[in-house]
């Protein structure tokens, strides 16, 4: 019985998200109206349960829909975008070592392809009925960034099924809360950890002291064997029977773990600078596309200004012009009336002349 109720459930898991990936598909204004559908065909088919979650399914706002416009539509670039992703917290992971050339060329990739990306999304907004607004597109660029330094965003943004924009944390953990279908986050997450900076750091080892060796046990030199007799250390690394001691001293232990202590602070503040600077080149380079904005709306607005005021001399001119055309056609109105009676009464003296001239011919 459990079986058939956790096959009955994974079915209607695959069904619901089949119908988010279609819905979320749509431009945000048809949204409303197919899954309202969906959600009708499912009742009427007598799936309840499926038919409240599609109902659950809340409408995008164009950055989002935007975001998984790119997910079905251009695809290729945002796998590449995301592989980057990949490729810059491994140039900064402390356990293998911060590669600061590396992060540098990415970080200039990096800064490329969302701004490439975000471009594609007004495009995309343009031929698929959602107009994307510089504003929206920035929110694009922002969720496209978070998605880098986070796996776990990376994954629900290629799932396509995003449900909120997302801020970036440095190549720390994302805010995930709300930003996919309540049913689906599991789907989605399933077999990602928590967060990529939760597993642990790799003991660094000890450098070997000049002259010696760290190793220890068989293996170990005959010269550091030779060098501890001679200092008159051989009862602090050698046993009784004069062979070497089989494991580090705790004085040893103690420097290797401040070394390794030493080694990661060193690569975490090397991180932490690396990232500050991506930081500051990201805003300023935010604050220069704004700047760019603001500096094209003035002359948009300073454009349009002109046009008013040339519409504004324009309606002046047609408005005189129109006044003047009314006198002049209540002017020939007034004329044709009076040119009428005279007419009329040129046509009624002849009619009298030829009445006359018929009597007379009598």
């Amino acid at each position: 019985m459990a079986g058939g109720e956790g096959g009955k459930s994974g079915e209607r898991g695959d069904e619901l998200r089949a119908a988010a990936w279609e819905l979320y598909g749509l431009p945000p204004s048809d949204f409303i109206a197919a899954r309202n559908a969906r959600a009708s065909a499912a009742t009427k088919s007598g799936d309840r349960a499926l038919a409240a979650r599609i109902r659950s399914l809340v409408k995008p706002t164009v950055a989002v829909w935007a975001v998984g416009a790119l997910v079905r539509h251009r695809a290729d670039d945002i796998d590449a975008l995301l592989d980057l992703g990949e490729r810059m917290r491994e140039a900064s992971d402390p356990d293998t070592g911060v590669d600061r050339d590396a992060l540098r060329t990415l970080g200039r990739d990096r800064q490329r392809m969302l701004a490439h990306l975000a471009d594609e999304a007004r495009t995309l907004g343009g031929e698929l009925g959602a107009a994307v607004s510089p504003s929206a597109a920035l929110d694009v660029e922002q969720t496209l960034q978070a998605a880098l330094g986070d796996p776990r965003a990376a994954a629900v943004v290629r799932s396509g099924l995003l449900t909120r924009t997302l801020a970036p944390a440095g190549f720390g953990e994302v805010d995930l809360e709300g930003a996919l279908p309540d049913a689906l986050d599991a789907q989605v997450l399933d077999g990602l950890p928590e967060h990529s900076a939760d597993r642990p750091l790799r003991a660094v080892p000890r450098p070997a002291a000049e002259g010696a060796t760290t190793g220890s046990g068989p293996g170990k030199s005959r010269s550091t064997k030779d060098g501890l007799a001679k200092d008159g250390l051989a009862k602090d690394g050698l046993a009784k029977d004069g062979s070497a001691d089989a494991g580090p001293t705790k004085a040893d232990r103690a420097a290797a773990d401040r070394a390794a202590r030493r080694e990661r602070e060193r690569a975490e503040a090397a991180r932490d600078a690396e990232e500050t600077r991506q930081d500051a080149e990201d805003a300023a380079n935010e604050v220069a596309a704004l700047d760019l904005r603001a500096d094209e709306l003035r002359d948009r607005r300073e454009h349009l200004a002109d046009e008013l005021r040339e519409l504004k001399q324009r309606i002046e001119e047609l408005t005189d012009q129109l006044g003047d055309t009314t006198s002049e056609a209540a002017f020939l109105r007034r004329k044709r009336a009076a040119a009428q009676r005279t007419a009329d009464a040129a046509r009624r003296a002849a009619d009298r002349a030829r009445a006359r001239l018929d009597r007379l011919d009598d």
